[in-house]
């Protein structure tokens, strides 16, 4: 791997927001609500400058069913040249309401050292 995005022992680690909304309703929290949440959390248990610097990816109009989004698979992709800390997401089922996909994420996550958190 080459360039600035190339993880080191010097890189420091990446926090990321996630966030998803299936469908336009006033139903439920909004993308910017999520991430703002998010965002909060990070604050308080990261520091400041890890919320300011925070990566956001987020789908809208996208079901959970599955990990076929776009903002989702160019995370993931991303995890592979970016050193991330953690995925951050405002519920469980904004990554995956299929526990499959679910439990096969939480390894790949883990196999490269990067944590989940649902706040």
């Amino acid at each position: 791997m080459r360039g600035a995005a190339m993880k080191t022992k010097d890189t420091p680690k990446q926090y990321v927001i996630y966030s998803r909304k299936s469908k336009f309703t006033g139903k439920g929290e909004s993308i910017e609500n999520q991430i703002e949440l998010c965002r909060q959390y990070i604050a308080m248990h990261f520091g400041e400058k890890a919320a300011e610097n925070v990566l956001v990816y987020e789908d809208e109009g996208f079901s959970g069913g599955n990990l076929e989004r776009p903002q989702f698979k160019k995370m993931m992709k991303d995890s592979q040249k970016i050193a991330f800390a953690a995925i951050v997401v405002y519920r469980l089922d904004r990554i995956s309401r299929n526990i499959g996909d679910f439990a096969k994420l939480i390894e790949d996550l883990g196999d490269r050292h990067i944590d989940f958190i649902s706040i």
